[in-house]
């Protein structure tokens, strides 16, 4: 959730090590805070402090400085949060608070690549402002498999399937790792109904291939093991239907 003029609140964020001298806080997650953000370290041994974050110079770490007085817009004041300890279960937390605004003139700074890039910054960044690289890579969600020896097949069988009696389900079941095959009717001029399951041809779900066409897939694939079509011939018995393919082995 997103608000125009308001930071949201964090809930309480345990420390993963020992609050340090130089305002150094340790966490997982840092990125849920920003800077400028006044924030709460809690903890079972030391009273509540308020402080203002003054940098989050990595994923994990946050640094914190005085949140009132002289130096509560001085980037660089830290304060010491050495106090808040593991074993006393340190946290930091943020309620939701308003959101500073930014001179559009600073927007344009932050946005501008340096020389010797020299442009308008439009690449994306992550939650950090890095750069997604090789090693930092975009977020995706996805499933893939793939057969890296798909592009070059090292076996092709022929089988001749006959069907005797029109109208009856017959059936062929390719060689694990199959990837190609070409299918053609040999003999009688007739039409061929393919189906990818057993009794799809009687509920209707099949396509055609005429005598003397032959039918391929458009594309290489990587067909799962026992790979099975289903084939009826429409008006005549003992119909022939050869069968071309290509696998590993």
């Amino acid at each position: 959730m997103a608000f125009e003029k308001y930071w949201a609140q964090v809930p309480a964020v345990p420390f993963t090590a020992n609050g340090k001298d130089n305002g150094e806080i340790t966490v997982d997650g840092a990125c849920r805070f920003k800077v400028g953000q006044i924030v709460v370290i809690s903890s079972t041994s030391q009273s509540d402090l308020r402080v203002k974050i003054k940098r989050i110079p990595s994923y994990n770490i946050i640094i914190v400085g005085p949140s009132e007085g002289k130096d509560k817009g001085n980037i660089r004041a830290r304060i010491d949060v050495s106090n808040y300890l593991l074993t006393d279960i340190a946290t930091i937390r943020a309620e939701e608070q308003n959101r500073p605004s930014i001179p559009k003139k600073d927007m344009d700074q932050a946005t501008f690549e340096e020389e010797p890039t020299l442009a308008w910054r439009s690449h994306l960044v992550d939650k950090c402002g890095e750069s997604y690289t090789d090693t930092n890579r975009f977020p995706v969600d996805a499933n893939f498999s793939a057969n890296i020896d798909l592009k070059n097949p090292n076996a092709e069988g022929l089988f001749v399937k006959n069907i005797p009696t029109k109208g009856t389900e017959a059936s062929f079941t390719f060689p694990n790792k199959t990837a190609f095959y070409q299918i053609r009717v040999r003999n009688n001029k007739d039409v061929l109904k393919i189906g990818l399951n057993t009794g799809d041809i009687t509920n209707g779900d099949y396509w055609t291939l005429d005598f003397g066409n032959t039918y391929s897939p458009e594309v290489q694939n990587d067909f799962p093991d026992s790979y099975t079509l289903y084939f009826e011939s429409k008006h005549k018995n003992d119909v022939d239907v050869e069968i071309r393919y290509w696998y590993f082995i």
